[in-house]
This record gives C-alpha cells, sequence and structure tokens, in this order.
C-alpha cells in the first residue's frame, strides 16, 4: 500500500498557521506517523492521486471554496474538505451582541471538548482582560501555540470586543472604538482568527478528512477476520 501523504500550501503570509498545525499534528499518533509536509502555495502546483493538500488563506482557498461549500462558515471562517482537498480562510466580520454571544458559547464547548477545565472560565478571562488592558497590548495573550492558549486568547477578545458593542452613545463610542483598534489591531485580529480556525480544523475535521476513523474501524475488522 503506498504512502499516504498530507501536504499543508499555505499563502505566503500563512506559514506560521501552516506550522501550528504541524505542532498539533506532531502529538497525534494516528497523524504524525503519515508522510507530512508543508510548503508556499503555488498555483501550477501538481497533486500527486495520493496526497491530501490543505489550503490556507485566501489565495489558496479560491478555487475549492468557489468549488464546493464550506463545512464551517462563522464568523468570517471558512474551513471545508472534498475528497483530498482542504482549505481554511478567513475574512472580516461584523460582529453583534448576540454573535459574540453565540461565539463565547461555542469556545467554551470547544475547551469542554478538548478535556479543558471551564469551572473557572470567567476569572480566567477576566484576568486576561485586566492584564491587556494593563499591558495595552494583546501580545503576551496571543504568544500561545496551544489549543488552551488560542480559545482562552479568542475569549478574551471576545469579552474586550464586548465592550465597545455595548456601549453604544456618543463620543465614548470613538473613544472606546480607538481604545479597541490600538490593541486589537487588523493583523492580530487576523492572526487570531486563523488560529482559531486551525484549532478547530485539527479538533473536527482531520480525522474526516485524512480518512483515519474509515482505516482504524478497517483495521478493526482485520482483526476480528484475523482472530
Amino acid at each position: 500500500m503506498q504512502e499516504k501523504s498530507f501536504a499543508t500550501c499555505f499563502d505566503k503570509n500563512c506559514e506560521e498557521f501552516a506550522e501550528l498545525l504541524m505542532t498539533l499534528v506532531s502529538d497525534n499518533p494516528s497523524i504524525c506517523n503519515i508522510n507530512l509536509k508543508k510548503e508556499i502555495f503555488k498555483k501550477d502546483r501538481a497533486i500527486t492521486s495520493n496526497e491530501y493538500v490543505l489550503a490556507i488563506g485566501p489565495d489558496g482557498s479560491k478555487v475549492n471554496r468557489a468549488s464546493f461549500p464550506d463545512s464551517y462558515n462563522k464568523y468570517g471562517i471558512h474551513i471545508g474538505y472534498r475528497g483530498t482537498k482542504a482549505w481554511i480562510s478567513c475574512e472580516n466580520f461584523d460582529w453583534t451582541v448576540e454573535s459574540l454571544r453565540e461565539f463565547r458559547i461555542e469556545l467554551i464547548s470547544l475547551l469542554e471538548e478538548s478535556g479543558m477545565r471551564t469551572d473557572n472560565i470567567d476569572d480566567r478571562i477576566a484576568e486576561n482582560v485586566k492584564k491587556v488592558k494593563s499591558e495595552k497590548s494583546m501580545d503576551s495573550i496571543t504568544s500561545y501555540s496551544t489549543i488552551d492558549g488560542i480559545i482562552m486568547g479568542s475569549l478574551t477578545t471576545v469579552a474586550i470586543a464586548g465592550e465597545f458593542v455595548k456601549n453604544p452613545i456618543g463620543s465614548f463610542v470613538s473613544y472606546v472604538r480607538q481604545w479597541i483598534d490600538n490593541i486589537l489591531n487588523a493583523s492580530q485580529r487576523r492572526e487570531q482568527q486563523y488560529k482559531l480556525a486551525v484549532v478547530l480544523f485539527y479538533h473536527k475535521y482531520i480525522t474526516d478528512f485524512l480518512e483515519l476513523k474509515n482505516s482504524a474501524n478497517n483495521n478493526a475488522e482485520d482483526e476480528k477476520m484475523n482472530f
């Protein structure tokens, strides 16, 4: 049987997200034995018949997104897979009080599904918000590359962004907008978005995409037959 190959093709400004995925899969025994590689996206890239390819970024994802529906399409995050092709792409999103509330619920559920503690979640978020306000920067919160750290970074952003959407009137709005933009600048928001998208892809879709469940089931059946 030919060795299974999984390639991550990234847009030129998305390499760190490909690295993050490689870090996550390296600790997963059902994936780390697959032939893994990453490379910058090229339009004329040849795809071998047995190669699974994940594109990260709008350029590499463009053709797949135009051809197939997303598996996940929320909060400006687009994740999908079809056959041996998969994609992750992010775009701006207009937040409302309701969408922030729903996003917070989904993030906490993701923490729980990942085996993380959530009993003290409000205290942890409040401590992070306090730290961000004191340092006037998200750097210390967004520097983590663990699943827990990435989700907590997004929860902290939700809490800070919520202060703007909930405060609605007069010159205070422009002041808060400027304050949030200074702390949560566009590049940092996009970085968080992509990191979370990688976590979502890894947690929810990579096993089905790489057909690992089917392989595991087939192996189990073979063992039963050989017994």
